[in-house]
């Protein structure tokens, strides 16, 4: 229970990771939440004046799995019926975003029906051998106007530890593509809810090299709602050292947390 406020739930997660496989960077259900086909409005703040009242916004959840990400960087979103009454959810360590889908199934409502309406608050993860990912969500029940009443006392609380890594991509090369020369151009983007500290190039497991960070990526800002433009990095590879076959590229980026996202690594073949 959270003091102070009887119909809200302090839920503590702890994520170990026993096994020797390594998971690559990738959304995770840190939590996922399922409300039944009463509650099909979803209320969140949108603005870009969090903390301070602003007008929240409110939309129908929609029935298309792959709509864009809902911008929230109050961290929470509720999920509520006609009466605007529901069960909120406030994921502080989560990134600024939000998804939400209807899964329409057969309908009804009752108990047995198998309409359900879901969100999660986003967040992504590597999971390597040994890792542990531990923090807390609120669950509140109840109308929405008390509910972000709760949210903004928790935030009074000391700041949660930032659990996980930069959003990452690797653009160029693709996948399976032939290189040559001793200038390829290896690119891509990243970013972070605190900042990137450090982007790098690993080629068969072994480092070579640290890429340029900050050039401009809009296109990155337009598909992330208030990602930083500044947010591309490169690296120049120079594949006259490798032999010539098939290789491996990974890239790894931290934050400055310390928290790493490794992306899942890319095969490409050298031909010099």
């Amino acid at each position: 229970m959270v003091p102070g406020a009887p119909f809200a739930f302090d839920v503590h997660f702890k994520l170990t990771h026993f096994g020797t496989d390594q998971h690559y960077n990738a959304g995770q259900e840190l939590p996922a939440v399922y409300v039944n086909s009463a509650y099909g409005t979803l209320v969140y703040y949108g603005g870009t004046s969090p903390w301070t009242r602003d007008a929240i916004s409110k939309i129908s959840v929609p029935t298309s799995p792959g709509t864009p990400l809902l911008y929230a960087p109050e961290r929470w979103a509720a999920s509520v019926d006609s009466n605007n009454v529901g069960l909120s959810v406030f994921a502080p360590a989560n990134y600024p975003y939000e998804i939400a889908v209807c899964f329409p199934g057969s309908g009804g409502s009752g108990p047995t029906g198998d309409a359900t309406y879901y969100q999660r608050p986003f967040s992504i993860a590597t999971i390597g051998p040994g890792a542990i990912i531990e923090g807390d969500v609120y669950l509140i029940a109840g109308d929405y106007t008390s509910a972000r009443n709760v949210v903004y006392g928790l935030r009074q609380l000391p700041p949660p530890s930032d659990l996980f890594p930069p959003i990452a991509n690797l653009d160029t090369p693709a996948a399976h593509r032939t290189i040559s020369g001793n200038n390829v151009q290896i690119s891509g983007w990243a970013f972070d809810d605190a900042a990137v500290s450090n982007v790098s190039v690993f080629v068969d497991d072994v480092l070579k090299g640290n890429a340029v960070y900050g050039s401009s990526r809009p296109d990155v800002a337009m598909a992330w709602p208030h990602a930083p433009a500044q947010c591309g990095w490169t690296f120049s590879l120079d594949s006259t050292q490798l032999t010539n076959g098939a290789h491996t590229i990974t890239i790894h980026a931290q934050d400055t947390s310390n928290n790493e996202a490794i992306l899942a690594p890319i095969s490409v073949t050298v031909s010099n």
